[in-house]
């Protein structure tokens, strides 16, 4: 198995970043904190599309009241 090459934005310039990696053979993404490589959460290619859509259009600036 090959190391994953992560990824972080060029906006992170502290220690605790998100990182991503993708996984196209088994169709996932992978995110950890830089801060713990050693955790980290794989989300399939549809949720992780999902989730960037809702970023870009702004519907997760502002969560719904409980």
């Amino acid at each position: 198995m090959h190391a994953l090459e992560f990824a972080r934005s060029s906006y992170c310039s502290a220690s605790e970043c998100v990182e991503v990696a993708t996984l196209v053979d088994s169709g996932l993404v992978v995110i950890r904190a830089s801060g713990e490589p050693n955790s980290s959460v794989r989300v399939g290619f549809h949720h992780w599309s999902q989730f960037l859509c809702g970023i870009k259009s702004g519907i997760l600036d502002h969560p719904a009241p409980l």
